[in-house]
């Protein structure tokens, strides 16, 4: 049933007609525009719808990007907390306080180098 129900959502959605989007430009603004349509052979109305299409498209595309880097932020920081709790503990057993702390800094930053050479070696 919740198929069905999605499926004629799609199916109406795509049926959506295409609306026209009206909007004036002041003078300069509409120069410009006539003069970039009329490198590509196209009236001002094309011009403008394409970049429409394209600002939202790239706009999608950048939210993506952000949300993909952030993702890949919080992994990695993941990924560095666990492996200093790990070589961490393996290394407190008969240190003093002072000997433990520079134990987890030293340890801290071979695990921040070797996390940023991984994702080096992936991109």
């Amino acid at each position: 049933m919740v198929r069905k129900v999605t499926e004629l959502r799609r199916q109406k959605a795509m049926k959506r007609e295409a609306q026209t989007v009206g909007f004036r430009l002041e003078d300069p603004y509409l120069e410009q525009l006539e003069k970039a349509a009329a490198e590509y052979d196209l009236s001002p109305g094309q011009f403008a719808r394409r970049l429409v299409i394209e600002a939202l498209t790239a706009q999608r595309f950048d939210l993506l990007a952000f949300q993909v880097n952030e993702l890949h932020e919080g992994v990695t920081k993941g990924i560095e907390q666990i492996l200093t709790q790990v070589i961490g503990a393996r290394g407190e057993a008969g240190r003093t306080a002072e000997e433990q702390a520079e134990h987890v800094r030293d340890t801290k930053a071979e695990v921040s180098e070797w996390v940023k050479v991984e994702v080096r070696r992936q991109d």
